[in-house]
């Protein structure tokens, strides 16, 4: 009686769990599997390095600033609408220009932002900690190009 009790108690719970794995995309935090918030590719990468509390102290702020940052800047499809809006009105070069402008300092902005991340985290990384990373960093490079051949 016991066992068909859990039995049923497991089942329920698997049940259950499939909707939740299967709208969070697996094991993932999108739908498609991908991880987009910084503070948690940050609290991934910082268990993988083995960051000290000191070392984490250091970087969260620098990734902190540039979530705000990112949060009141447009984004690159804001720059694309802004474009196909402004063509269907008859806009000028000149506007054109602008908003080409417009995205070209926020794309700038970002890689900025980003040097400012990977600055931190070389300033408080040990050797082994920066062997480890690019190592990471292989292994993620070497996903992505086989997930493009597809």
């Amino acid at each position: 009686m016991k066992k068909a009790t859990k039995a049923i108690l497991l089942a329920g719970v698997l049940t259950l769990s499939l909707p939740v794995l299967a709208f969070r995309g697996g094991m993932g935090d999108g739908f498609d599997g991908r991880h987009h918030d910084p503070m948690q590719k940050f609290e991934r990468m910082s268990l993988m390095l083995d960051l000290t509390d000191e070392q984490i102290a250091q970087v969260r702020p620098v990734i902190e600033q540039q979530m705000k940052d990112k949060v009141e800047r447009h984004n690159r499809k804001d720059s694309m609408r802004d474009l196909r809006k402004a063509i269907d009105n008859g806009a000028s070069q000149a506007e054109i220009e602008a908003i080409a402008d417009k995205a070209a300092s926020a794309v700038k902005q970002r890689i900025l932002d980003r040097a400012k991340v990977m600055s931190a985290m070389n300033q408080v990384l040990t050797p082994e900690q920066k062997e480890k990373l690019e190592k990471l960093k292989s292994l993620r490079e070497n996903r992505m190009s086989r997930h493009m051949k597809h």
